[in-house]
């Protein structure tokens, strides 16, 4: 079921000029959360309904780390469909831990959206938390303000600046420092973006023996290699070439896994064009559960 709303979500982005919010649907689950038990009332309880509680998808990125230091890398988390995206998807950003355990917010724990106003010439975020005291390295604050500004972007499905509130007002100081931009546009994603990146599977996923993987990379030839690994073997491997290289572009392959089951790991690299001189090839991994 999740499968099926997660795409019918986000069958709406595509078209929406961001340039990376439009791939099927990922099959990762939400992440558990620790919900408190209610104190009882006395008021009466609602009658059951057998009514689906209606979920759509919502972008979210985070940050991982590569041969050439930390890059975005983005998830697909539920939410509920009537509340507003950009909303639920910063709210995520921020208090929500990323399913993958390969990625990682820069946004300090204890921060939380207050309030989102996606104008005609940009979107405000009002968030609070330790947003000011809390101190980044340079390099680490303006990828931290990338974070947000592709997540809110892709959620509002426009390329648009972001503005940035701390507690309802602009704030003075941010990430330990003065005079830190608070409105920021979309990076150009080949700076700033892991260069693969897969969508399906997603962290987790329970797959079949055969199935198919979706995702974009911007790799060298629009060449990629591909692997899955159990208990430190390979069992299966391949190559797969995206729709355009050097750019940002879709790539889908089918894995076999005759006679395999269990916990495996899935991993996609760019090919090595430098032939081990250069930087170590780019890749992003899932681990997924093989079920017959």
């Amino acid at each position: 079921m999740l499968g099926a709303l997660l795409l019918a979500a986000l069958s709406g982005l595509a078209g929406c000029g961001t340039g990376d919010e439009a791939p099927p649907a990922p099959t990762q689950e939400p992440p558990p959360t620790d919900s408190p038990t209610a104190e009882p009332t006395d008021s009466p309880s609602p009658e059951p309904t057998d009514e689906p509680e209606e979920t759509t998808a919502v972008p979210v990125y985070f940050v991982t780390q590569t041969s050439q230091g930390l890059r975005l890398a983005r998830e697909f988390h539920p939410a509920e469909a009537a509340a507003d995206p950009v909303t639920a998807a910063v709210r995520r950003m921020l208090v929500e831990p990323p399913s993958d355990p390969d990625y990682r917010s820069l946004w300090p724990g204890g921060s939380d959206v207050l309030d989102v106003r996606d104008g005609p010439g940009a979107i405000v975020v009002d968030v609070t938390g330790p947003v000011a005291t809390t101190a980044l390295p340079r390099r680490q604050a303006r990828l931290a303000m990338q974070q947000l500004a592709y997540t809110a972007t892709a959620a509002a499905q426009r390329d648009v600046p972001v503005r940035l509130l701390v507690d309802g007002q602009p704030p003075t100081q941010l990430w330990g420092r003065d005079a830190v931009r608070t409105t920021v546009r979309r990076a150009d994603p080949l700076a700033v973006r892991l260069r693969v990146q897969i969508n399906d599977p997603g962290e987790g996923a329970e797959v079949p023996s055969t199935f198919p993987v979706t995702g974009e990379a911007a790799v060298f030839e629009a060449a990629l290699v591909w692997r899955v690994e159990q208990d430190g073997s390979t069992v299966a491997e391949g190559t797969a070439m995206t729709t355009e290289g050097q750019t940002f572009a879709p790539f889908t392959f089918e894995v076999a896994l005759d006679g395999v089951s269990g916990p495996v790991t899935l991993i996609v690299s760019e090919t090595d064009a430098s032939s081990g001189e250069g930087f170590p090839p780019v890749s992003d991994s899932k681990s997924l559960v093989v079920v017959e």
